[in-house]
């Protein structure tokens, strides 16, 4: 917007001189009148907004260094610039008094003329970006706690801030946050909140829109929005759609947009609105969503309740993979019936309940009552925020829960362990890893490496070697087979590596432990 001019002269044509001669639009300047004196210049400034006044000094009524007091005393932001056919010391002395920005003689030099209009406006500039800068702070922090705090008002100065007529808020999050936290350093996720608030401040900080931002919980992104005109939904949501953040991988983020309302108080239900709309992103296509939308669409849904009981029986037959079908069957009924993330958070964790007392009823030592299992219903769910991280933490559970009616059955080991060991077993002599185990076993790498260390007290890479290292010592001991050889038979590829290993385990190379058990057997 360009910054509003008043030329003050009693002599018309010295007012359209510099009204015409200088081409005040192509600095940004809009001159927006002119006065004859300084009582009719105070009239056009109390119906007009004025940023710099252009006066002389010798006016009839009132003069310019009375206008200048005026200003001074009533409108203090005004800048102005006098202007003098009379090098007179005492009227400069006067103009410092009212803070007059400069004085320049008569005639003017036009180029200094600009130079100083245009120094005015980089001072008003940087002014009005400090004030709006305290101002957005203020503002921010107000929001903020009328959202997070809704049981606390603030007062003064918070209340007497302009925050416009017209509010809406918007909440975001980036998808699959979950594995994101494990793929990405703490670092790189601060990086991309960053430019991730930049974008959205950008987006909204202009002149149709204004707005504040802040992070109400690490994966969700608060953007109020504030305007002395009309907000239109439609038009927010072109703006979001439009967002393109270019990081360096293939990050999505989903929006959704509050309804439009015109009282601040209303701000912390607008925003409960918008996060409840975001968490039925699974139901829905597109990366923008409107509460107005979902309110109308939830008014007119049914779905029938889900019936879990194949599941639940397939569970106590300890059919890993027959689980895992019924889970993702499971899954993908709930996501065709238009279940939201928090309602299959309801149903997961309604199939955890059910398992948990009929396993205290069955057992007979296990206690139940300090078991914790991850599908509970203040389960995070913009961490956990859609419905493939909800399944895989559900799987989880259920493996937790056969472990524990697994390992009442065999005794002493759990059955995910035997059937690990059993494998390990015809598999030693390959180059086995502990992912190919759990896979074959049908449980996640992470919780196979804890089971497994917890229930033989060694991880699985010491029982392996282990295990190897018996095989070869029997092989030393009762064949003829050279050491490269028999390395290579019980799953060492490299010779060397066999023997330290070996070494280690019997403190003794394989040479030297073929010697020492043959004059043993002699």
């Amino acid at each position: 917007m360009p910054f509003k001019m008043l030329i003050v002269d009693d002599e018309p044509v010295i007012r359209q001189g510099l009204r015409v001669t200088i081409p005040w639009e192509s600095y940004g300047i809009e001159v927006i009148g002119e006065a004859s004196d300084g009582k009719i210049a105070m009239e056009i400034m109390k119906d007009q907004t004025v940023d710099i006044v252009l006066t002389d000094v010798r006016m009839p009524e009132v003069d310019g260094i009375q206008l200048a007091k005026q200003i001074y005393e009533e409108k203090p932001h005004i800048r102005v610039i006098i202007i003098s056919g009379y090098d007179d010391f005492e009227y400069a002395r006067e103009a410092i008094r009212f803070r007059v920005k400069d004085y320049l003689l008569k005639p003017v030099d036009i180029d200094e003329l600009v130079s100083k209009v245009n120094g005015i406006k980089e001072e008003i500039i940087e002014e009005n970006l400090n004030i709006s800068n305290e101002n957005r702070d203020k503002i921010r922090e107000y929001v903020s706690q009328l959202i997070l705090n809704p049981q606390l008002h603030l007062y003064s100065p918070y209340d007497s801030l302009q925050i416009g007529k017209h509010y809406c808020v918007v909440v975001s999050e980036l998808s699959d946050y979950a594995t994101l936290t494990r793929e990405y350093p703490k670092m790189k996720l601060e990086e991309m909140r960053i430019k991730w608030d930049s974008e959205m401040q950008i987006t909204f900080g202009n002149a149709d829109y204004k707005a504040v931002s802040f992070f109400s919980h690490p994966n969700l992104h608060v953007t109020f929005i504030y305007s002395e005109e009309k907000l239109l939904v439609n038009e927010i949501s072109q703006k979001l759609n439009d967002i393109h953040l270019n990081w360096d991988s293939p990050l999505t983020i989903s929006f959704a947009i509050s309804e439009v309302f015109n009282e601040l108080s209303f701000v912390q239900v607008a925003y409960e609105h918008a996060t409840d709309t975001l968490l039925q992103k699974e139901t829905c296509s597109g990366a923008v969503l409107l509460y107005h939308d979902i309110k109308e669409r939830n008014q007119k849904k049914t779905h029938s309740k889900i019936n879990h009981l194949c599941l639940y029986q397939t569970f106590f037959r300890l059919d890993y993979q027959e689980i895992v079908k019924n889970v993702d069957q499971l899954f993908e009924k709930m996501k065709g019936e238009n279940y939201t993330l928090p309602d299959m958070l309801e149903v997961c964790h309604e199939l955890n309940e059910e398992i948990k007392q009929r396993l205290q009823a069955l057992l007979t030592e296990a206690k139940l009552e300090d078991v914790s299992y991850h599908v509970i219903p203040i389960l995070d769910l913009h961490f956990y925020n859609n419905k493939d991280l909800l399944k895989q933490l559900m799987l989880e559970d259920l493996e937790m829960w056969m472990e524990i009616l697994a390992k009442e059955s065999v005794g002493k080991k759990s059955w995910s362990v035997e059937k690990a060991i059993e494998y390990i077993g015809e598999n030693f002599h390959r180059d086995l890893k502990a992912s190919e185990v759990a896979n074959e076993i049908h449980i996640t790498p992470n919780y196979f490496s804890m089971i497994f260390k917890k229930e033989l007290g060694k991880s699985f890479n010491e029982y392996l070697n282990d295990l190897r290292i018996e095989k070869a010592k029997r092989l030393l001991t009762e064949t003829s087979d050279r050491i490269f050889e028999i390395a290579t038979e019980v799953g060492y590829k490299e010779y060397k590596y066999f023997v330290q290993v070996f070494r280690n385990k019997t403190g003794m190379t394989p040479t030297d432990y073929r010697t020492y058990k043959g004059s043993r057997n002699s």
